[in-house]
C-alpha cells in the first residue's frame, strides 16, 4: 500500500466492516495487545483512535477512547466510546483484564491477557494441529513428515512436541 494514498483510504484497506452492530476488525499492523495502527506523518496512530476521528471528530486532551466490546481490533464508531486514563482503568478492571504482570519470560513481564495459541498474531497452526502433532508424535511419526504435511518448519513442530510452544495446552 502505497504511503501517499489519502488517509481515508489507506485507513479502509486494513478493515472488514460488517454490519453496525458486528465489530468492524483491523488486519493492519498492530501491537502485542492487538491494537491496530497506521503510520501517519512518521508517527503511529491507533486504529481506533484514528476511527473515532474520522468518524465523530477530534479527540479532547487527555482522552482515551475506549471499547465496550472489549475487542481491541475493532474500529466501529458505535463500539467506541470516551473515557479518562482512570475510566479506562476501571473497564479493564470490571472486564478482568487489570495490568496485573505475573511471571517474566525473556525479562519482560507477561501481562494475563497475552495472546496465546490461535489467538496469537504470530501462530501458524491451530489448536487441533498442535493436539494433532504431540499425538502423532507419541505415536512415532517423524517430525520431518509432519512438517511437510503441515507446512511449517521442523523447528516449529518440534518446540511443539518438547512443549516450548503452546505450553497452556495440558494434552
Amino acid at each position: 500500500m502505497k504511503k501517499n494514498l489519502p488517509i481515508k483510504t489507506r485507513f479502509w484497506s486494513h478493515v472488514t466492516k460488517g454490519n453496525n452492530n458486528d465489530c468492524w476488525e483491523w488486519f493492519g499492523a498492530h501491537d502485542h495487545f492487538g491494537y491496530g495502527h497506521l503510520k501517519i506523518l512518521g508517527k503511529l496512530v491507533s486504529s481506533h483512535r484514528l476511527s473515532w476521528v474520522l468518524h465523530k471528530g477530534k479527540i479532547p486532551l487527555n482522552m482515551c477512547v475506549l471499547h465496550r466490546c472489549d475487542n481491541p481490533k475493532c474500529i466501529n464508531p458505535d463500539h467506541l466510546f470516551l473515557g479518562t486514563k482512570k475510566d479506562n482503568n476501571l473497564d479493564k478492571e470490571t472486564k478482568g483484564r487489570a495490568n496485573h504482570a505475573f511471571g517474566n519470560r525473556h525479562g519482560r513481564y507477561v501481562s494475563p491477557w497475552d495472546s496465546r495459541g490461535e489467538k496469537n498474531s504470530n501462530a501458524i497452526l491451530t489448536k487441533k494441529q498442535v493436539i494433532m502433532v504431540r499425538e502423532m508424535a507419541k505415536k512415532g511419526y517423524s517430525i520431518a513428515l509432519l512438517s511437510r504435511k503441515l507446512s511449517v518448519s521442523e523447528g516449529c513442530l518440534r518446540n511443539i512436541v518438547k512443549r516450548r510452544t503452546w505450553k497452556h495446552l495440558k494434552n
